[in-house]
């Protein structure tokens, strides 16, 4: 790893020797994190030691959430999958997975992540991932070789240079093409409004559809009063040309969560994870987030950029 304190993940902590381990279990972060998460591996107290030989990347990640999936640990290794799969004739550089965030990731597991991951063959046409480690309390676990991603190093893009807008396009035109879904409207690279320019006029050339969302399965986050608005909206003939989707539930499967993304051309919503599905909206989309604490991570200007959208925080409370 190189660094003193070993290396921190989400659900463990992965060190370069048994003397950084211990030392760094005394400071009072290491302390916090073990009530936390419940670390309580200890290596004076291992009964036994389970060493890996072959090389192996960890897969660590936000099981819980989709925004964080997406913003913490894939920006960090678009830029790797990209090289490995073009530059080094698709030969990845380690043999095993092994994951202690959500097991059968790379196998069966539908959260929206894993589907992900096993779209865009993140780590090779067949990746082996090893199964849970038994006994994680009394076996001291050991690697050779082991590879370990950066989580939230790029979660602002602070180093956008890493991650070029050709790395995201080969990306997303692999999503597009895996969930069937168009990345331009009408097969153009025109803008996702679809508004002509005659002398006389600006006017609206084909209808255009409007996603909305209040958040209210959280609880968190809900935008009060938005059923009223869109009720209003509909019978307001300035707004005749506009479809109003509102979406109740992001709580399906991501099939259907990148075609909802994938329709629209504009986004009104409450900031949450679900505006992780932006990669499935078509070139030129126009998002709006609202929200007491704005812009997120969605707003972030080289996000926007990599996208190829445009993004109005509306900050509210």
């Amino acid at each position: 790893v190189g660094h003193t304190c070993g290396f921190e993940c989400i659900h463990a902590m992965y060190a370069r020797d048994v003397e950084d381990w211990n030392e760094c279990r005394v400071t009072e972060k290491a302390k916090h994190q073990a009530r936390v998460w419940g670390q309580v591996q200890y290596p004076v107290t291992a009964e036994a030691v389970h060493y890996y030989k072959s090389p192996v990347y960890l897969l660590d990640f936000r099981s819980e959430n989709i925004g964080h999936s997406l913003f913490d640990t894939l920006l960090v290794w678009l830029p790797h999958w990209y090289m490995y799969r073009n530059k080094a004739g698709g030969s990845f550089p380690f043999e095993h997975v092994v994951s202690d965030s959500l097991h059968g990731c790379l196998e069966s597991s539908t959260f929206w992540f894993c589907e992900i991951l096993r779209s865009m063959d993140a780590f090779g046409t067949d990746p082996f991932e090893l199964p849970p480690p038994p006994d994680v309390k009394t076996t001291l676990y050991c690697y050779e070789t082991l590879y370990v991603s950066h989580v939230a190093l790029q979660r602002t893009l602070r180093y956008p240079e890493a991650l070029p807008k050709s790395v995201f396009d080969e990306f997303r035109d692999i999503m597009f093409e895996r969930y069937g879904l168009p990345r331009n409207r009408n097969g153009t690279a025109s803008s996702a409004a679809g508004t002509v320019v005659t002398e006389k006029r600006r006017r609206m050339s084909r209808r255009v559809s409007i996603l909305l969302y209040a958040h209210e399965p959280s609880g968190r986050r809900v935008w009060e009063g938005m059923n009223d608005l869109v009720d209003s909206a509909r019978t307001n003939g300035k707004y005749s040309h506009v479809d109003l989707l509102v979406v109740r539930d992001f709580d399906v499967p991501i099939q259907e969560q990148a075609t909802l993304f994938n329709t629209a051309d504009g986004f009104v919503m409450t900031h949450g994870a679900q505006m992780a599905n932006s990669i499935f909206a078509v070139d030129g989309a126009v998002f709006y987030e609202l929200g007491c604490l704005i812009p997120s991570f969605l707003g972030n200007s080289h996000f926007m950029k990599l996208l190829g959208g445009t993004y109005k925080g509306v900050q509210a409370c």
